[in-house]
């Protein structure tokens, strides 16, 4: 029987295996990473308890630790401390360098195999991972080329740093010109704006000079700054110098080109050498550091590049766009990138001219506002049919599912933006322009390459129902304003309306943008044989049909209801009304003889050589031949009319364009053309536009009404 004492005593050893090798978890920064800090902590999560024996061993210079770390290349290793956290999912370890790291360099962490767990497993295998250091500052990444005096020449700049920084505590120093008379103004001193610019990022600066509808638009930015008081603008051309001071004074970057022999404030930043490369005097090309992980300080890490690509990754170092389509061919290619947008995977093709369109679209339930997938699709294959592949990017619209999808024409660029009543290319408080949407919802590096299209309310000032859209001439922004014009999707009939007036719009806007008039070469409208989607007799209802009632658009536009020609009731074939499909938008192919006003001969209608007679007076007769007849409404009753030859004469590259055809076709008209690059104000002539007659609107408002 027991007393309850505890007699004896029991002494039990528990040893815990643990033969699973450890693994590392995490590292901070990841392998690969880059603008890695020069002084902050290495972190290593590993997901076992790890024994502390071997950490004793690691953070010498001798490169023979548990794990070292070493910039590439060099067999002198960094010394560190090192600090341990026990954690609930194992155990990490944090690696400090004793002193910075070196700036824009590729380091090697090496994780050997004498790390162990706490019981003496080692680590599966060996781990090498690599990071490449921040910069120390700001640098210069890419300078302008510069042709004409009043260039309005820009630097980018880019923040290669792990930090945020505040751009108001540097100043651009180059030569200068004087902008009242362009004399040479000397060396002169830009300050910067007060802006914060992350890791990472890039800010284009350029003066404060152009257009005041644009330099008002650069506010909205936050990638493009405009700097200056107005009086003096940097200036270079072939030969010159840019420097990035910080307020002291000192220097933070410096490039010099061509025949310059300036030195930098702090005469370090800047190596001597034999030969400098100059800046291109053509538009669209730069000269441009080639890479962001390393500054030597000299000519050597610039390249002359044939392709701009402010705001972005220097990325495209060919010279070849053999379809003259804007978009170099590399660019084109698997894999290639332009200011690192992947234009292969949206659908870019070397040997293919690509159009790429960004349409951002203002939020309203007005079907004429919101862009139509179908009527987006009938512009496309209008282009296909001439092997020109057009990607129009909407954003999420039609996808709302994660990624991109081409096929539905999402990019991830276009987007719902606030309902404004008024749009124009001219702004003020109450009616921004279009350029100031652009600012403030289109990304800087796209400005090269793609269009950028506004599905926007009205032009008019009270937002009534007015022209159908506003573009530019040989440039890259259009507004389609179709609101209040009373479109829906309430019946079938309506549908049709609105899908085939959005395609008729739209590529008709577009052909501005591409150099085209309304006459084709020409400002003269209305001429019933320039079978056009640029006429306004074909925009809005569609093609007619050669040798099938081919004149019915233009008896109905000038004959309507009566009894001769256009009877009350009557139809144009394959018109707006019609399913989408039958519904005819293109470019004219030149194919039509001209139409001579002095002696018209209607027998032989639209001069086409499968036309049949057209009654052009409406008097019941198609065998007449009329003399000093006004065919398209104007002032002239002796007008040779003419046909054009528009799908060979498009400009795609408008970023490259200055005056003339780049594209080897000769555009016959006496107008001047814009000398303007698109990294100059982006603000191009602007083609005018009228408003359609009231019996337009009358007619959708009968439609409306008939199907309920």
């Amino acid at each position: 029987m027991s007393d309850g004492d505890l007699t004896n005593s029991a002494e039990v050893q528990i040893e815990i295996i643990d033969t699973t090798a450890p693994r590392l978890m995490t590292s901070l920064p990841e392998s690969s990473a880059t603008r890695v800090s020069l002084t902050g902590e290495i972190q290593l999560h590993f997901d076992d308890n790890m024994s502390a024996s071997w950490s004793s061993e690691i953070g010498t210079s001798e490169c023979n630790g548990a794990i070292h770390i070493r910039e590439s290349g060099n067999q002198t290793c960094v010394e560190f401390s090192v600090g341990q956290t026990q954690q609930e999912d194992g155990y990490a370890f944090s690696l400090t360098p004793m002193e910075p790291l070196k700036a824009g360099t590729e380091y090697e962490l090496t994780i050997s195999e004498t790390v162990t767990n706490f019981y003496g497993t080692a680590i599966a295998q060996a781990e090498k991972l690599t990071f490449v250091t921040g910069q120390k500052d700001l640098l210069i990444t890419e300078i302008s080329s510069s042709r004409y005096i009043d260039d309005n020449r820009w630097v980018e700049i880019y923040n290669g740093t792990d930090e945020t920084i505040d751009l108001s505590n540097y100043q651009l120093v180059a030569e200068s010109i004087e902008l009242e008379n362009y004399n040479d103004g000397g060396t002169k001193v830009f300050p910067l704006k007060s802006q914060l610019l992350e890791p990472g990022e890039y800010i284009v600066v350029q003066n404060e000079h152009g257009p005041q509808t644009w330099q008002r638009s650069v506010t909205s930015s936050n990638q493009l700054m405009l700097v200056g008081d107005g009086q003096f603008a940097p200036a270079w051309y072939i030969s010159g110098y840019v420097e990035l001071q910080n307020k002291q004074g000192e220097t933070v970057d410096f490039v010099r080109f061509g025949e310059s022999d300036k030195a930098p404030a702090t005469p370090s930043e800047w190596q001597e050498s034999a030969e400098l490369l100059p800046v291109s005097n053509q538009l669209g090309q730069s000269l441009v550091r080639t890479s962001l992980l390393t500054d030597t300080n000299s000519i050597s890490d610039w390249q002359s590049a044939a392709f701009f690509t402010p705001g972005g990754n220097n990325d495209v170092l060919c010279d070849k766009d053999e379809d003259l389509d804007g978009i170099p061919d590399c660019s084109e290619q698997p894999g290639g990138t332009f200011a690192g947008l992947p234009l292969y995977e949206w659908g870019a093709r070397a040997g293919v001219r690509d159009i790429f369109i960004e349409v951002d679209y203002m939020e309203s339930n007005d079907a004429g506002i919101t862009p139509h997938k179908p009527a987006l699709d009938k512009v496309k294959a209008a282009f296909a049919a001439q092997d020109i592949a057009v990607h129009f990017d909407v954003g999420n619209l039609y996808h709302q599912t994660e990624g991109l999808s081409p096929e539905q024409h999402d990019l991830g660029g276009g987007e719902q933006i606030p309902f404004v009543q008024t749009t124009t290319f001219a702004s003020s408080e109450q009616a921004p322009s279009i350029l100031d949407h652009k600012a403030k919802h289109f990304d800087l590096k796209r400005r090269p390459i793609f269009h950028y299209m506004l599905m926007a309310n009205s032009q008019e000032a009270d937002g009534s129902g007015g022209s159908s859209g506003l573009a530019e001439l040989f440039g890259n922004d259009l507004i389609i304003s179709l609101g209040n014009w009373g479109l829906n999707l309430e019946s079938e009939l309506m549908t049709n309306v609105t899908y085939n007036y959005q395609a008729g719009t739209i590529m008709h806007e577009l052909g501005h943008n591409l150099g085209l008039y309304h006459g084709g070469n020409e400002n003269t409208n209305f001429k019933p044989n320039h079978f056009s989607v640029m006429n306004y007799l074909y925009q809005l209802s569609g093609l007619s049909t050669i040798g099938n009632n081919e004149g019915d658009r233009y008896l109905r536009r000038w004959f309507r209801k009566n009894e001769n020609c256009f009877p009350e009731g009557s139809a144009i074939l394959n018109g707006p009304t019609d399913d989408i499909t039958n519904f005819v938008i293109d470019y004219s192919h030149g194919k039509n003889l001209p139409l001579d006003e002095a002696k018209l001969d209607e027998s032989k209608g639209l001069n086409n050589p499968n036309s049949e007679a057209i009654d052009f007076n409406c008097n019941g007769s198609t065998s007449d031949v009329l003399v000093d007849f006004n065919l398209n409404d104007d002032s002239e009753n002796t007008s040779i009319l003419t046909d054009y030859d528009e799908w060979s004469s498009l400009i795609l590259n408008f970023t490259r364009f200055w005056s003339g055809a780049n594209s080897g076709h000769s555009h016959q008209t006496t107008e001047m053309r814009p000398k303007r690059s698109i990294m100059h104000t982006d603000i191009q002539l602007v083609h005018e536009e009228t408003a359609p007659p009231k019996a337009v609107f009358e007619q959708i408002k009968h439609w409306s009404n008939y199907q309920q």
